[in-house]
């Protein structure tokens, strides 16, 4: 295994310890009645979604967003779920949405074959 930064070695980490809690904990964020769900629906419209559609939902952490993006590509469309924490994954994987969870960083461009319509990021990303 290859030596990780120890910035995001302590980001993952942090992540692992807020992952059990971190859909509830998510709407208390930035204050309590947040409109975070809102904001979430309102990104995943924004991309217009077809039926049957591919989407790399990046940085997904438990998966919130992945109920709007199943009511645009339907049952036919795949939902690609890349997140660098192993506790947030494992919080997102839920037999109701067809899944493919990939733990890496934002920088590994690294995803299965069908060719991917859509990509998705409800949080910013930041890099060292």
């Amino acid at each position: 295994m290859s030596r990780i930064d120890p910035t995001r070695e302590h980001l993952i980490d942090t992540y692992r310890k807020k992952a059990k809690h971190y859909d509830i904990t998510s709407r208390l964020s930035p204050v309590p009645g947040y409109p975070e769900r809102a904001q979430r629906l309102r990104a995943v419209q924004a991309l217009k979604l077809r039926p049957g559609e591919s989407v790399v939902d990046i940085a997904c952490g438990t998966g919130l967003n992945f109920p709007f993006i199943q009511d645009g590509i339907g049952p036919e469309g795949h939902i690609f779920g890349v997140d660098q924490t192993d506790a947030m994954l494992a919080r997102a994987q839920d037999d109701r949405h067809q899944l493919l969870l990939r733990q890496r960083h934002c920088h590994q461009r690294s995803f299965p074959r069908p060719r991917i319509g859509q990509t998705a990021s409800t949080r910013p990303l930041r890099t060292a």
